[in-house]
């Protein structure tokens, strides 16, 4: 759990391009208080070779989900641009995705263990956040207006719609009538 100080022996073995300990034997030293989250930026966790800072830490990352699937393993969300995402994975022993159903374009956060699963050389790809459990991915549903957009571009959109409208409707009405006269 968060917060045991465990002492472990066995072998160290490499999987999927990561250092693991094959336990042989593992002993609860005690308790301390689990560390904080580090919060870190999308955009660092998907940078090669910087984002090796983060592996084995608990990492908060947020961003905009572009799929929602299960895999034989568990559940997973991905988040951040379609070509490069980070992998919000969960066990399969919870059998669910993470609280209100996500939907593509939302926008979800989780805390979680920073991780790379690679089963191929060259070990540099394939970055997930390793979830305890679903429930630790919290969503937002993204209004269909982005907030990039200010005030006056949109005032301005909508006055240039209108300007053609207007030109549009004058020409109709103009041939119209020009038609009425033959």
């Amino acid at each position: 759990l968060p917060g045991d100080d465990v002492e472990a022996e066995g072998i160290v073995d490499v999987v999927a391009g990561q250092p693991v300990l094959t336990v042989s034997r593992i002993a609860l030293l005690g308790r301390v208080a689990p560390p904080a989250p580090v919060d870190v930026p999308l955009e660092s966790m998907l940078s090669f070779p910087g984002n090796i800072r983060y592996f084995g830490l608990l990492v908060h990352v947020e961003g905009q989900i572009n799929e929602v699937s299960d895999t034989t393993s568990g559940g997973q969300v991905l988040i951040g641009p379609p070509t490069r995402s980070l992998k919000l994975f969960f066990p399969s022993a919870y059998g669910k995705s993470g609280s209100g159903d996500p939907q593509v374009g939302w926008m979800a956060s989780a805390t979680g263990v920073g991780l790379q699963f690679c089963p191929r050389p060259p070990y540099n790809k394939f970055v997930e956040v390793l979830v305890h459990d679903p429930a630790d991915i919290t969503t937002e549903k993204v209004a269909w207006l982005p907030m990039s957009v200010p005030p006056v571009g949109l005032g301005a959109g909508l006055f240039v719609v209108l300007l053609v409208s207007l030109f549009v409707w004058n020409r109709d009405r103009r041939l119209r009538k020009q038609r009425e006269r033959l």
